[in-house]
């Protein structure tokens, strides 16, 4: 009887595993027929912007939808998701940089990139705060770990992908580099310093510590950019306003720390 159960969940997988791959398949057919009607089909390589856009979006939904079912799946399509997932990622993520020119003539925030990085890290942020743990394949990392890092690396690559994206209007083609422009660095050393401030907030939250030395590594590394790299290029009365402004920053982290986590740290004693 086992044998004859095991046969019949085998050959149950097969046939599932083949219906996935042809509505793969099919899904990437019709998209590149209706973005780029003319063009040869091509699995993993594109012509135009919006099907590498089309194609990221697409294995990112169709992984979280191996990932999420809620039923009659066995962890190698589970698996499967969790690779079909950080696959669509990468390919959201390189989508600028293969397609430069395209990219740096879009309007800020307001184009389908910007829309495909909103889905993507909604999508992370429903993984990290709920993944049912018969739904996630592996003994560890813990999938609150595995997405919370993803989650984290995203958001910085998306943060300067964005940031880049408003300065690469006068160039017409995207690109991380400053070129030795004031307001693009400055733009960055802002930018990181939110996401630091930012992450130190959730390691706060979870109780983590991991997190909290990453945010303050981070803090630091971001001070010293501005302390070395952007102040000394400013007049002398914008940087002293800059010396206040990072000033009131270092405060604001100090008095997160010592409110939030001393708090909590001295709860934990009391109890013991």
């Amino acid at each position: 009887m086992e044998l004859r159960e095991r046969i019949s969940r085998n050959l149950y997988n097969l046939l599932l595993t083949l219906l996935l791959l042809t509505g793969f398949m099919a899904g990437k057919g019709e998209m590149s027929t209706v973005v780029q009607p003319g063009a040869p089909f091509q699995l993993f390589f594109h012509h135009t912007p919006a099907m590498a856009a089309g194609s990221a979006a697409g294995w990112l939904a169709y992984g979280l939808g191996l990932l999420i079912w809620p039923r009659g799946l066995d962890r190698p399509f589970r698996i499967a998701g969790v690779v079909l997932v950080a696959a669509g990622l990468l390919k959201a993520l390189a989508f600028p940089f293969a397609h430069a020119e395209a990219f740096g003539a879009m309007t800020p925030f307001m184009n389908v990139p910007t829309l495909l990085y909103a889905f993507a890290l909604t999508a992370l942020v429903c993984l990290t705060l709920n993944t049912p743990k018969h739904y996630w394949p592996f003994e560890a990392p813990s999938s609150r770990a595995y997405w919370g890092v993803l989650l984290a690396v995203m958001t910085f690559c998306v943060l300067n992908i964005e940031i880049s994206s408003v300065f690469s209007g006068s160039r017409r083609y995207f690109s991380l580099l400053t070129r030795d422009n004031l307001a693009h660095q400055l733009a960055y050393s802002l930018g990181w310093l939110i996401y630091s401030i930012g992450l130190l907030v959730v390691g706060i939250k979870w109780s983590s510590r991991k997190v909290r030395w990453a945010a303050l590594v981070f803090l630091v590394g971001t001070a010293f950019k501005i302390f070395f790299m952007d102040l000394w290029r400013l007049g002398q009365l914008y940087r002293v306003a800059s010396f206040v402004g990072l000033a009131a920053v270092l405060i604001l982290v100090s008095f997160l720390y010592q409110r939030f986590l001393a708090a909590k740290e001295a709860g934990s004693v009391t109890r013991e």
